[in-house]
């Protein structure tokens, strides 16, 4: 999702087993693949725009599901591509 100059990158996750800490398997091994996805991607569009890295939880639950977004969820260091060829 597009906000402003901003590209979000979104990793959800889903159980409904309510031990289980769910923004918690977005591991360290995770986010680098996605930054990766990311660098690439912005990369090879050259956009211009800068990434955003976002975790969408959903615990489903009897009652319907229960979601939570946690936007700037980890930091990647992923560099914005420049439009300079």
């Amino acid at each position: 999702a597009q906000q402003g100059n901003t590209l979000a990158f979104v990793e959800v996750k889903a159980s409904s087993d309510p031990s289980v800490d769910l923004a918690g398997r977005v591991t360290p091994q995770k986010q680098s693949r996605l930054a990766s996805a990311a660098s690439d991607y912005l990369a090879s569009s050259k956009t211009g725009l800068s990434p955003r890295f976002d975790v969408i939880t959903v615990r489903l639950l009897d009652g319907g599901p229960a979601i939570d977004h946690y936007p700037n969820a980890f930091d990647t260091r992923v560099a914005s591509p420049t439009n300079d060829v």
